[in-house]
């Protein structure tokens, strides 16, 4: 077993679980992925974790999923706590009350949530970094970027880039399905043939949500810059679609 914080390099003091433990409600299953993790790797990264969870189970698509009622109920306790106060102060930061009069002409309220693509792609690209080590058995080395892009920010995409991308998440539907937790937590890989360290996965939460995420070196064609919410981009050299 590594001993060494996979997300940073500096030795290990415990285990990470790979995506966070907040995703899986209880019981849990016993098939949960972990990672070696530095202290701060390994539960100081837990408020991003949670508000990742948070705006996840706030969209639409995550209400159609079996078991959902539980995640709802943690997130209720989680806010009645009393270290809990920047959470809901960040929760509310992003949500606006937009008033709806389609309900019969009586006013109604309605919640809009403004999802934070960037903190959402960092939780991602941390999860992707520890599958990695999970599926290869080794540290993908830091100068290897491991990025992500959720669904949503996926469509703002310009083309051809989209398309391009769309023909990758295509791909990855040939790949073996790997179930962590039914209706909470599924992956698929696939490594880029002749390309150390290059990968990309297909995330799935909640079975509608979905995350496409890509590991690979900063000298390499690809320039993945999905997490400041920017197109990818690729060589002309590198033909459409392939892996």
């Amino acid at each position: 077993m590594s001993t060494t914080c996979i997300y940073c390099g500096e030795p290990a003091t415990g285990r990470d679980h790979v995506p966070p433990v907040c995703l899986f409600s209880k019981p849990r299953p016993s098939n949960l992925i972990t990672v070696p993790a530095c202290e701060q790797h390994n539960g100081k990264q837990s408020k991003d974790d949670e508000f990742f969870r948070l705006q996840l189970c706030a969209r639409t698509e995550a209400g159609k999923s079996p078991g959902i009622l539980k995640h709802y109920k943690a997130i209720e306790r989680s806010f009645r706590r009393p270290e809990a106060s920047g959470l809901v102060e960040k929760w509310n930061e992003h949500t606006r009350i937009r008033w709806d009069t389609s309900a019969g002409g009586i006013l109604q309220p309605r919640y809009q949530i403004r999802q934070d693509f960037q903190r959402q792609a960092m939780v991602a690209g941390r999860i992707v970094r520890g599958l990695y080590y999970h599926e290869v058995g080794e540290m993908l080395p830091l100068t290897v970027n491991a990025l992500a892009i959720m669904d949503l920010a996926f469509d703002e995409i310009p083309s051809p880039q989209r398309e391009t991308l769309d023909q990758i998440r295509a791909d990855l539907f040939d790949a073996p399905h790997k179930v962590v937790s039914e209706n909470e937590f599924s992956y698929r890989w696939i490594p880029v043939d002749e390309r150390e360290f290059m990968s990309v996965w297909h995330l799935s939460f909640f079975e509608s949500i979905w995350c496409l995420g890509v590991t690979n070196g900063p000298d390499t064609e690809w320039n993945f810059d999905i997490a400041s919410g920017e197109s990818p981009k690729r060589s002309d050299s590198q033909s459409k679609g392939t892996l």
